[in-house]
């Protein structure tokens, strides 16, 4: 977005400039607690800390997924959609399945029953790829549609990975559901959220990946050795957003 990010951004570099240590940081004290209280409050989510891997980016954790399970060789995901999830799955030598999206009064929508029938031809393991808000399009998935996509991958063992970087840039009123408030525990679902597009920070490399189920978590975090962490400047602003940032958001939207 060609506008400035809250001033709560400024003011938080500013002070960790002054800081004047910038060697190797660790994840700071309260940065889960942030997210913990942002879920709660806007998407009616309560999440245990623990579920939460904090990483440098959505795209980089979609291929994160896909590298923590190296018996999955097919991925479905939504046609159209943003370019990485076509790169990701072909990177990782998976076949890439389209989920067509057709035009509906909703925007551009998939159709379950094909999805269905997709994964029970491929009689092998695989993950969906998923993006809500959808990208592009914007369509907001409704609860019901969610319960279809975690029905359908419950009954072919499928993971879910879900990106939801827009969440908190709806224009008009409907209300972002997120995968994992809608899944069970026990099902393997990746949700990915970041502050970077809300607050126009993008320069700052930080998401999380919200994985409920601990040994999909574990895998997820088998990936990370000897991968890029997330900066301390990064780590900052992002808290910062988290906690301040709203009145400009507000006014943004």
């Amino acid at each position: 977005m060609d506008c400035a990010p809250p001033p709560c951004v400024t003011t938080t570099i500013e002070a960790r400039v002054a800081h004047g240590i910038f060697g190797y940081g660790s994840e700071p004290k309260h940065f889960r607690d942030a997210w913990v209280t942002h879920l709660q409050a806007r998407h009616d989510w309560d999440i245990d800390p623990d579920w939460i891997v904090p990483i440098a980016g959505v795209v980089p954790a979609m291929r994160f997924s896909l590298m923590a399970h190296p018996d999955i060789r097919h991925v479905l995901a939504p046609s159209p959609a943003y370019p990485y999830f076509q790169t990701v799955p072909r990177i990782e030598q998976c076949t890439h399945h389209p989920i067509r999206l057709h035009r509906q009064a909703g925007g551009l929508e998939p159709s379950f029953d094909d999805m269905d029938v997709q994964l029970q031809a491929l009689k092998a393991p695989a993950a969906i790829l998923w993006c809500n808000p959808q990208n592009p399009g914007g369509t907001v998935y409704s609860s019901h549609q969610i319960q279809q996509l975690v029905r359908i991958g419950a009954s072919h063992g499928s993971l879910i990975v879900s990106d939801e970087i827009w969440a908190d840039l709806i224009l008009d009123d409907n209300q972002h559901i997120p995968l994992g408030r809608m899944a069970p525990t026990t099902q393997p679902t990746i949700t990915l959220m970041a502050a970077t597009k809300t607050f126009n920070v993008a320069g700052f490399g930080c998401a999380v990946a919200i994985i409920p189920e601990p040994v999909t978590r574990q895998r997820f975090l088998d990936t990370q050795i000897a991968m890029p962490h997330v900066t301390p400047l990064a780590y900052a602003v992002t808290e910062s957003c988290l906690r301040d940032g709203w009145d400009w958001h507000h006014e943004l939207l």
